[in-house]
This record gives C-alpha cells, structure tokens and sequence, in this order.
C-alpha cells in the first residue's frame, strides 16, 4: 500500500507570475511565515516540557500529544504505541484516538506497523482511497493520518500517529511539524531510559555496600596494581590492619614472602585471561607481626574496553584449621615435624609438578639415649631431646627441615644438595649435638646414615626413610666412621 501514501514532497507547476500573483504570494508568505513562527515556537516549548519532565516518559508523552492538538488545529487526534514484549501498545492517546489508549494495536493499525518495520515516515492523505487500515480507524472517522518511527538508540521503540476527520488534512508544513515531534518523544524515551539505568546502577551499587560491608568473610576491591581500592571491617580485622593502612598500601605489602610468587602468578594468569579466578591457601603477616592463615578466592572485573579493572577478593580466616593441621604434623615436644608430616613434605619434595629437585635425606640416631633415660630419669631424657632439637635446629641452613619421628631418632633434609657435598652439613651437625651432649653430662653419640635423592627419583617418601635407616645401622655397627652416604637405589 505504499504507492498510495504520499511524500512530503511539494512539487509546483511554474508560470510567469502576475501582479495578482505577487500580491497573493506575499500574503501567502505572511501567512506562511506566521505559521512556521507558530509552529517553531510550538515544538520549542514542547522541549522545555520534556527537560522539565526530567526522564517521565508518561508526562512528556502526555505533553506531546496535546501539544500536538494545540499547534495542529486540523488535527483531531493523536496517540503514542510503544513496542512491548506483549506487542505495539497503546501508551496514550488524545482526541478521537482516545478510545484505543491501553490496546494492542497489532493488526489494528496497517500504518503503525509499516513505519517500524522500515523506521519510515509514513502518511494518508485519505485512507478511504489508500485502503489497507482496519475498520477500526475508519468507524473512528479518521480520514487523514500521519505516522512516525520515533528513534531510540540503533532502531526505534514505537510511533506517533496524528489523526484527522477531514482528507488531506495537512499541510507539508504540519507534516514537517509532526515529523519534528519524533525528537522530543525520542529525548523523553531516552531519558527515561538513562534514568532507569542510573536508578538500577544506584540500586546495585547500595545492595553491593551493604553486602560488602556486612558481609561475613573479609572483602576487598584491588586495584590492577595490587593496591587496596576498598577494604571491610572483616577483612580488617583477619589482616590486622586498619582501614586506612590497608588503602596505604597493597596486597604485596601484607603477605607472606613465601607466598607472594604464587600469587602473583594466579594474577598474571587472570590479567592474561588465562583463567577467570583463582582460590589459594596463604598467609598475612599482621602489623603485630603475627601470621594468619586465610583461604583467598580472587576474580577480576573488567571495564567497556576489555581492560582489567579490579580484583574482588574474598577471604575466610583458616588460621584454626591450619594450626590443627599444623599439630597433627608437629612433634609436640621438639615442635619439629613428626613422621607424618615428614612424609607429606618428602611427597611434595618428590613430585616432578611441584619440585622434582635432587636433596639428601639424612637418618640420625642417638647412641646410648636409653642410659639418660634409665640414670638421670624421663624428665632429664625429655630435655636431652629438646636440646638436640635446637642444636639442629641451629646447625641448620636456610631451606633445610628437620623432624623427630620417634624416640631419639631425628632426620635432616638437605634440599638442593648433592651426596658428598652433605657430608660436611651432616658431620658439623653430629659434632654439635656430641659438643651439647657433653657439656650437660649425657653419655651419648650419633649414628646417622644418609641418601642422596636424584630428582625425579620416582620412589616413595617411606622408601627414602627405610633406606636412610638402614644406612644409620650400618654406621652404627661399624667400628670406624658413624656416617654413611650413598646414592638412594630401589631396594
């Protein structure tokens, strides 16, 4: 039905004019010029309704239509439907359109469904001749109609339509005029848009605080650099930091030196888009300086472009549950690892994914332990232990870890060490507890055999210890040297 809808477009035939014609012409202008002053004026106080408005789409609606009436005096009525899930509803509607505020229009106006589906201006000078609108339009009298896409954002959301009882019932500047109505409709349906979404961001935005702050666990927003954007009071209190000291400073600042490779790398990894979060087992250093345990779960927020944001971390405090832990891996008099967390340790010390480095496992006994014991009694014997404990434990290098498993048997584990390069750790240290020994009057020596670990060895963390054990007896039966060293070979 197109072709009988007709365009804007004024097309005159061309004569020489007359005086009649002039005079005729300059009244015409007069009139013209009186016109498009009314109209501009019109649609100018069209736009500080809609601003006053403020985002009420319903209030600026209502005032373009009746505005509509008001600078449209052939205009008889006037309506807006706005596409909806449900279908093109009827939002307002004014005049002799009034009867179809509230309805579905789908099917009902040809017309309306044209002007979105191409996003174009469409008008009937006469739709008795133009046909294809339903008999509803016509049983309203409307003869003459004129409907507008009206745009927002990359298409359009509905139209105006403004009706008239008599045939060609506007002029091609009424036409414009109507056109030039999309506008103010269009910065209303924005608005309101924009006012909807600041409100839902605002109202993110306070459901957000208020679970952050409230929130059980501690919470922190990082910037990309790892500072402290914002921090709660739980998180405050699990890092013993108050919450200006925390935003001073970062995450870096507050961790654990052992564990700061680590989580830097979930970082990089997240930065990256290598994976989209991360949770890891680590420790704060408090401003008391006391350590605490937390399980850290980290995702990252990206902004528009892609780039990385902040971080949100969350955090528990599992300092209860690591001292547990801690405890049923510790020798309760030496405080040094007992056998199971000796084993634990060699497991992680064997496994290529984690380590998989060369080390020397060294096995010491304590030669006549039993006679400080049976002459000097249980408390003299438990003190004997302790203090070859801390004479270990000052023997020691940076790296190397100690254990009690039992009794006076105590292992030494040298990292990074090749087989005869142990030799001289082992043997000071040996010399260190028989100095001790001596200076508090217990009558006993060490036996200690010792394995020198390949990486990658492939064995088990209690074949290592059997073997080192069975290296211990052979020194201790022997009448020379009570130390002996060799390569660790399956038995």
């Amino acid at each position: 039905m197109i072709g009988h809808f007709r365009s804007s477009s004024l097309t005159l035939a061309w004569r020489p004019p007359s005086e009649n014609d002039r005079l005729r012409n300059e009244d015409a202008h007069g009139e013209l010029a009186v016109t498009e002053l009314r109209l501009s004026q019109a649609l100018l106080a069209l736009q500080s309704v809609i601003a006053a408005a403020d985002g009420n789409v319903e209030q600026a609606i209502g005032a373009v239509l009746d505005g509509a009436l008001l600078m449209l005096p052939s205009a008889d009525g006037a309506l807006v439907a706005v596409s909806e899930p449900a279908g093109l509803i009827c939002k307002a509607a004014r005049g002799s359109f009034e009867s179809l505020a509230g309805r579905r229009l789908d099917g009902v106006t040809h017309s309306a469904e044209l002007a979105l589906s191409n996003g174009r201006y469409v008008y009937a000078a006469d739709i008795e001749q133009s046909g294809g609108f339903a008999p509803v339009i016509v049983r309203l009298g409307i003869r003459s109609i004129a409907v507008v896409p009206i745009p927002f954002r990359s298409g359009h959301v509905g139209v105006l339509k403004i009706g008239a009882m008599r045939p060609d019932a506007f002029t091609e500047d009424h036409q414009i005029a109507i056109r030039l109505l999309a506008g103010p409709l269009a910065l209303a349906f924005l608005g309101n848009a924009h006012l909807e979404e600041s409100e839902g961001h605002e109202s993110a935005h306070r459901r957000f605080v208020a679970t952050f702050e409230q929130a059980a666990v501690g919470m922190a927003l990082v910037g990309p650099d790892g500072g402290f954007l914002r921090v709660n009071e739980r998180f405050c209190r699990i890092a013993g930091y108050t919450n200006d000291q925390l935003l001073a400073g970062g995450f870096q600042q507050i961790t654990h030196p052992d564990d700061l490779e680590i989580d830097e790398h979930h970082v990089a990894e997240l930065i990256e888009g290598v994976t989209d979060n991360y949770t890891l087992e680590k420790r704060y250093i408090r401003s008391d300086g006391e350590v605490v345990w937390v399980n850290l779960t980290v995702s990252l927020v990206r902004d528009q472009t892609g780039a990385p944001e902040f971080f949100v971390a969350v955090v528990e405090d599992i300092s209860a549950r690591k001292t547990a832990e801690q405890a049923a891996r510790r020798d309760s008099l030496t405080g040094l690892l007992n056998r199971r967390g000796l084993i634990e340790l060699l497991d992680q010390m064997l496994d290529p994914a984690i380590s998989g480095e060369a080390f020397v496992l060294a096995f010491l006994d304590m030669d006549g332990f039993k006679g400080v014991n049976d002459q000097l009694g249980h408390d003299e014997g438990d003190r004997c232990l302790v203090s070859i404990a801390e004479t270990l434990i000052m023997s020691r290098r940076r790296g190397d870890r100690l254990a009690r498993l039992g009794g006076d048997e105590f292992v030494m584990i040298l990292p990074r060490t090749a087989g005869e390069d142990a030799r001289p750790l082992i043997e000071a240290a040996c010399g260190a507890i028989k100095s001790e020994a001596t200076t508090c009057g217990w009558p006993i020596s060490v036996s200690a055999g010792a394995v020198a670990v390949p990486a990658a060895a492939g064995c088990q963390a209690t074949d290592i210890i059997a073997a080192a054990d069975r290296l211990m007896y052979h020194a201790k039966r022997s009448k020379g040297a009570k130390l002996r060293i060799e390569s660790y070979a399956p038995a």
